[in-house]
């Protein structure tokens, strides 16, 4: 349980404007699809808009005042009104369900209304989505549901066609730096992690790890000096990356990871956990599975390989940025600036762009599945050519 108002929230103005407009009206939906990408913010504006159904004297930007009864119970993480569904192991069982949804048959006891939040709602299992789509058709009065996902295309279409979507795109870089450096984190780890982050917070506290920071860092040396050495090095670099990247966790997105719901270890405990959700019981504890911070990378894999290629386009557009007369400094990359000095220097910025040209084509085919390694070097080997002959 979380306290939250739109203030606390970075980006997502126009989401957020549609939702407060909903409130003003007084005629909230019975239930919303907040779906987009992991660590964009979506849990913190759902909970944003549970606190503001539930608050007994909003305020005139249509937030949750935070001093009626409602809203101190929810700051003390104790609200009886306002309730989040959760995974437990790698699904959300039909058992979970039913027992979240008791209470919605009573008058709220606090604020003005009930909310469910289900987190992760597309883990949801068949039986528990059927479940909770029966109250979706016939909701109880005052009451809300807030779904969030990443991947809403798991969801049943009833429940979408059910749901009033709201759909969140990736954060801006500088608010990502933003949410970081507010938890603490070193500034310059963040001066690194932000511009790589894809637009989610969770993926740049993932790169904020001083290990991964001195894979950056590595790797932002060599590409700076493409163009420079000998390119046959370049097959004991994509080498040496795969040695730097082994062990190391990383946060990945939604589309890169494998589409299983609940891994089981045999044919005859998928039975047990089949036979025990239809009785709405706990699946047994040996098949659940706990959560993953991250997909822990086995040397240069495929995950690894896109993560090279996004580091690898960053540190380009920086060095594009800096060919074309802007300061070194004031780049993501600023602690690199000798680095990226030296390949102004020897290059020109329509050179470095089809530099990036060349990583954005080894990008697209990641769909067929390349050999990790053999995709990264050719592409080296295109960035060194462009460079080199500029």
């Amino acid at each position: 349980m979380s306290y939250a108002t739109w203030s606390d929230v970075r980006g997502h103005s126009a989401q957020i404007g549609v939702l407060q407009r909903i409130c003003a009206s007084a005629q909230p939906a019975h239930a919303y699809l907040f779906e987009g990408p992991d660590g964009v913010g979506k849990q913190m504006v759902a909970w944003a808009l549970a606190a503001r159904i539930a608050c007994e004297a909003p305020t005139a930007d249509q937030a949750a005042c935070g001093e009626c009864r409602s809203c101190h119970s929810l700051q003390r993480g104790e609200h009886p009104d306002l309730k989040v569904l959760k995974k437990d192991g790698a699904s959300i069982r039909i058992g979970q369900v039913r027992d979240a949804l008791k209470p919605l048959r009573f008058e709220p006891v606090l604020g003005r209304a009930k909310v469910l939040i289900v987190d992760d709602a597309h883990l949801l299992r068949e039986e528990a989505a059927n479940a909770l789509l029966k109250t979706l058709e016939e909701p109880p009065s005052r009451t809300h549901f807030i779904l969030v996902t990443s991947r809403a295309q798991l969801l049943l279409s009833t429940i979408r066609s059910r749901s009033q979507v709201v759909r969140f795109a990736e954060l801006d870089t500088q608010d990502v730096a933003a949410v970081l450096l507010a938890e603490d984190q070193p500034a310059d780890l963040v001066a690194m992690a932000a511009p790589l982050a894809e637009g989610s917070v969770v993926r740049g506290r993932t790169l904020c790890d001083p290990d991964w920071l001195a894979a950056i860092d590595r790797l932002v040396r060599f590409v700076l000096g493409l163009g420079a050495g000998n390119p046959l090095r370049i097959g004991d670099a994509v080498a040496g990356l795969g040695g730097t990247l082994d062990g190391l966790s990383l946060q990945i997105s939604p589309e890169q990871q494998p589409m299983v719901a609940a891994p089981t270890a045999s044919i005859s405990e998928a039975k047990a956990l089949a036979q025990a959700e239809k009785k709405g019981r706990s699946a047994p504890k040996k098949l659940a599975s706990k959560p993953e911070s991250g997909t822990r990378l086995k040397g240069l894999d495929r995950v690894g390989l896109s993560w090279a290629l996004d580091v690898t386009t960053t540190v380009l557009r920086d060095a594009m940025l800096v060919a074309t007369g802007m300061d070194p400094d004031e780049v993501p990359l600023s602690r690199h600036a000798e680095g990226l000095l030296n390949m102004r220097d020897r290059t020109h910025a329509a050179a470095i762009a089809k530099a990036i040209d060349a990583c954005l084509a080894t990008e697209a085919s990641l769909v067929l599945n390349p050999n990790p390694r053999l995709a990264l070097e050719a592409t080296w080997l295109e960035v060194d050519r462009a460079i080199r002959h500029a």
